[in-house]
């Protein structure tokens, strides 16, 4: 399949938009009521809904989650209404049953928008995977992927689905794809990218694919333990289920020179109770004890390296950040990124947490591009430029 940019598109009245797109957002929760927190991942949604609305066509959204969707729909509606020229309405479907879809269809006016449910909910409740796709290219006019996340997955449902059907990309892919491509390309910029999070094979390949295209590659929390710990030091009682040894080994020895691990960490012997809190140089922890921070040498290193980075990525807090004492890491570097990006460098954050901690304190604006799914991201650097290039 092949896609086209949906500036291509003209008058869609009489049409059906089936449109996917990411609606992850995170909530918070108190005895009266459950509210968003976070709503910027489907606001960056809005200009794709309003183009194909004011083309005519009765469009509905597919969204990537069903989390909390009935209160994500109302949001997404009073956001909408924010644009005056927007008169249509916005409908949540949530029947069980996907093929009275056609009922509520027929009632919209062009123009209308029609949030369903995950799409994989209705396969495993109502139609077979082939009966699904039938039906849907009975009234879908045309297809758009509005988040890279929805045509680059691993689960390639979608795309099986719609074989048959006319393909777009709306604003919200083209932004993701440009700044994915910011950030992959090879050249003689200084790249750096600090990475950090908990120890997983898909961390550890993003890490090599990385260095493969010549970052330097800073690290921190669990993975940076796991290299320590292979490189024969002790992590206190940071406990691994498996680690890749032989991995992590070969790629000390080949990138020996990129890969930058912490060289102190702040030490407790309860990280909840804060109890005999020290700064110890990696050699001199031991068995015993949980790490909660990197430490004061670490810092120094590490935002030395963002400073004169032309490319920075930022993936992974560096602490345990749900106390504010072990934030001081990810604060520290989080102001020299920040302040990097202001000028001519790229700056990228990536993965929910790490995006909610810039925008919690109030530095969202000032990133040149926030990834709040990271697995994009992983995957886009795991897979030849060449095979992406053919989608598109």
């Amino acid at each position: 399949m092949s896609y086209s940019s949906i500036n291509r598109l003209k008058n869609l009245k009489g049409k059906n938009s089936l449109v996917f797109c990411d609606f992850g957002v995170n909530f918070r929760s108190d005895k009266k009521s459950t509210k968003i927190d976070n709503d910027t991942k489907y606001r960056k949604h809005l200009e794709t809904i309003e183009k194909l609305s004011f083309l005519g066509s009765k469009i509905i959204i597919a969204p990537s989650s069903d989390s909390e969707i009935g209160l994500i729909t109302r949001n997404f509606e009073k956001l909408l209404k924010l644009n005056p020229k927007f008169n249509s309405q916005v409908i949540f479907y949530d029947n069980p049953d996907i093929r009275k879809i056609l009922e509520v269809i027929d009632i919209m006016k062009d123009g209308d928008v029609l949030i369903l449910k995950n799409l994989n909910s209705y396969i495993s409740r109502t139609l077979s995977k082939n009966d699904l796709s039938k039906f849907l290219r009975s009234f879908i006019s045309i297809s758009v992927f509005d988040d890279f996340s929805s045509l680059y997955s691993d689960d390639k449902l979608y795309l099986s689905l719609l074989k048959n059907t006319k393909n777009y990309i709306g604003y919200s892919f083209e932004e993701d794809f440009d700044n994915l491509d910011k950030i992959y390309k090879t050249g003689n910029k200084n790249k750096i990218a600090l990475v950090s999070g908990l120890y997983e094979e898909n961390r550890i390949l993003f890490i090599e694919n990385l260095l493969k295209k010549d970052y330097r590659v800073l690290l921190g929390g669990e993975i940076a333990l796991a290299f320590i710990k292979v490189s024969g030091f002790r992590v206190g009682i940071t406990e691994f289920s498996k680690i890749d040894r032989e991995k992590i080994n070969n790629l000390i020895k080949k990138y020996d020179k990129k890969i930058i691990f912490p060289v102190d960490l702040v030490v407790s012997d309860n990280k909840t109770k804060e109890k005999n809190v020290v700064r110890k140089k990696i050699e001199d922890i031991g068995k015993t004890g949980y790490v909660c921070d990197v430490g004061p040498e670490t810092i120094k290193i590490y935002t030395s390296f963002f400073r004169c980075g032309e490319i920075i990525l930022w993936s992974g807090l560096l602490g345990f950040t749900e106390n504010a004492r072990f934030t001081n890491g990810s604060k520290m570097i989080m102001d020299v990124f920040v302040n990097r990006s202001k000028t001519s460098v790229f700056g990228a954050s990536i993965g929910n947490r790490t995006c909610d901690f810039i925008l919690k304190n109030g530095f969202s604006d000032d990133i040149d591009y926030l990834f709040y799914d990271r697995k994009v991201v992983f995957n886009y650097f795991s897979t030849p430029k060449s095979k992406i290039s053919k989608l598109l």
